[in-house]
């Protein structure tokens, strides 16, 4: 698979918005440019990946893996702990956690992605 990154012509931001139709409106969230998606600078991308959307999936399925092995057991304990793991059911305790880790998951990307945006505006404004 195959795909595009796109970058601020302005700052070389990626934290962009764009229209997916060509020509459509774009506007860079680091340092305020608004224009045209073809004045974009872009660069193609291949690997396992292709599509933002796909490419998100994998980066939370990673993360996903990582609190999973490393951090697992830990937040079983804690989530245990405050109560949100009740059963003694093995299976049951299986899928609730797992369900946790994952909601866990993609709040971390989630907050990840917006510090990075957060990052990139400070960037572009020389904070």
């Amino acid at each position: 698979m195959s795909g595009t990154l796109y970058f601020c012509p302005e700052c070389g931001s990626p934290s962009i918005e764009r229209s997916a139709l060509s020509g459509g409106n774009a506007s860079c969230r680091a340092c305020s440019w608004a224009g045209t998606s073809d004045r974009l600078a872009a660069m193609p991308i291949t690997g396992k990946t292709g599509e933002e959307d796909k490419l998100l999936i994998n980066m939370v399925g990673d993360l996903r893996t990582v609190l999973a092995r490393d951090v697992g057991v830990v937040l079983v304990k804690f989530l245990s702990k405050w109560g949100f793991l009740t059963t003694t059911d093995r299976q049951i305790l299986a899928k609730q956690a797992g369900r946790y880790i994952a909601a866990a998951a993609r709040g971390i990307m989630v907050a990840l992605i917006e510090e990075r945006d957060k990052m990139e505006v400070e960037r572009a404004r020389g904070s």
